[in-house]
């Protein structure tokens, strides 16, 4: 069974310049290497879905620019439906990763990127016809759509920077479901605030974590590989994650099928360079003490 998933969010054209380790000895810095790659928080996590099997609506809004155009093209090479995806006059969200080592920096121009759903009444027709809504990237859309009652399916990318909204703040508790990372569960456990909803936090190296609002906390493992790129490792969860509640599977082994699927990520360079296939990481994620865990987790007090 397949579920139809509205994934809300940025897409991008992500420049990725790989750079030697030592300094350079002037202000001029020549690259080993360059990629011009799909990217996007909301498309990198619509193409994980996608690729897992869900159907999968895109709604987000690119610039009129010609870099709009090739992302579009891009999304529709990926099997991406682009229905939803608006064009708005302005400049399509451009992200700079600069790769040294195992090290990276982002710089973001988000543009448009912002107003994902630019065609809002359209967009809200679409998504009450999904099982699953996710959103990234974008407090105003998560505001507008709990308004629209449509909290029981709404899964939440959380941000720190996000929390100084507070009618944001406000709607967080009324979603499904709450995706963070180490800084955002911080900021968010800083305000006093409590999702009505688990709050499942990426912790890289580390793993996950699921924190229910009884206080009780799951522990998912990691997964050991080696690692070349963690861009977009984040998002490839939380597609995963999304694709397998959207199917009714118990949320530890999701966040455990999407700890696997991140991990895989990493291999590749690109925040989409290495898409597992379900058969890849169901395997990965069969460890041989799965059985031996509740849900293919570890309980913990909090």
């Amino acid at each position: 069974m397949s579920g139809r998933i509205g994934v809300v969010g940025d897409v991008a054209f992500d420049y990725v310049i790989d750079l030697d380790e030592a300094d350079a000895p002037d202000e001029k810095v020549i690259p080993r290497a360059t990629a011009r790659l799909l990217g996007g928080t909301g498309a990198n996590a619509a193409a994980v879905a996608t690729t897992l099997g869900s159907q999968v609506s895109l709604h987000a809004n690119v610039g009129d620019d010609p870099t709009g155009d090739w992302v579009r093209r891009a999304l529709t090479e990926r099997g991406i439906d682009t229905t939803h995806v608006a064009v708005s006059p302005g400049t399509t969200a451009t992200a700079t990763i600069l790769r040294r080592g195992t090290g990276r920096t982002v710089i973001v121009d988000i543009g448009v990127g912002l107003s994902p759903l630019a065609n809002a009444p359209t967009a809200v027709a679409d998504l009450r016809a999904c099982d699953l809504i996710y959103v990234s990237y974008s407090p105003e859309a998560v505001t507008r759509l709990i308004r629209e009652g449509l909290g029981d399916r709404l899964v939440a990318g959380l941000e720190g920077w996000m929390l100084a909204d507070n009618d944001f703040l406000h709607a967080l508790a009324r979603c499904r479901l709450v995706i963070t990372n180490d800084a955002g569960y911080a900021a968010l456990t800083a305000t006093g605030s409590v999702p009505q909803a688990p709050v499942v936090r990426t912790q890289g190296e580390k793993g996950a974590s699921i924190h229910h609002p009884d206080g009780t906390t799951v522990l998912i493992p990691p997964f050991i590989v080696d690692a070349v790129d963690a861009t977009g490792a984040g998002d490839c969860f939380a597609g995963t994650l999304c694709h397998y509640v959207a199917q009714g599977t118990p949320l530890a082994d999701a966040a455990h099928l999407a700890s696997a699927s991140a991990a895989l990520s990493t291999t590749a360079v690109g925040a989409q360079g290495r898409i597992p296939s379900p058969n890849e990481l169901e395997s990965l994620a069969a460890v041989p003490d799965r059985d031996k865990r509740e849900n293919g987790s570890v309980p913990l007090e909090r």
